[in-house]
């Protein structure tokens, strides 16, 4: 279901309510829009969404800058962290030793640049295959996340690296790597 804003907050209320009981996707479109809509972010004050007019680019020297910040606490990042990284790595060699330890997945970042994302492996393999028999069962509506409570894909050790984002950690080679930043 599509509504514009401009009609009344009532009326917009009474569809999300209805919306709602029927297991219905949402989306509301603003109205009174004179710039591109690529120009705005929506960003979150506790669950009220506000659309927030971005400032252009960075400069050049600010990208280098933000870069140099990356690359330095990164590394400093990887020092301090390696002996946890290499505790985890072992752990889930150990429990399951002909699989990959790490979750490699292509993202797309800045400027469109496909990249290879890590993460610590917290899903059985071929898990990504087994979503088409579990779609009955994604608890969000509107198609475009996929999640499930008490997922049967997570591995006992993958949940408890994700109740603690411990899965997340590779990551930080991503960001030397100049894929990701830091923010």
């Amino acid at each position: 279901v599509v509504a514009t804003s401009s009609e009344p907050n009532e009326t917009i209320g009474k569809l999300i309510d209805f919306a709602k009981d029927h297991r219905v996707g949402v989306r509301i479109a603003p109205n009174n829009f004179e710039r591109p809509l690529e120009v705005f972010e929506v960003n979150y004050v506790g669950i009220v969404p506000l659309l927030t007019y971005k400032k252009g680019d960075l400069h050049p020297s600010e990208f280098f800058l933000k870069r140099i910040f990356d690359v330095i606490l990164s590394s400093l990042g990887i020092i301090i962290l390696s002996p946890f990284l290499l505790l985890v790595s072992i752990i889930i060699k150990l429990i399951f030793p002909h699989v990959s330890i790490f979750y490699k997945q292509k993202r797309v970042g800045l400027k469109g640049k496909v990249f290879t994302l890590y993460k610590f492996r917290s899903m059985i393999e071929g898990a990504d295959g087994l979503k088409e028999e579990l779609i009955d069962k994604n608890e969000i509506t509107d198609g475009i996340i996929f999640k499930i409570k008490k997922d049967p894909r997570i591995t006992r050790i993958g949940s408890f690296l994700r109740k603690y984002s411990v899965d997340e950690l590779p990551q930080i080679f991503n960001v030397l790597k100049g894929d990701m930043s830091l923010v």
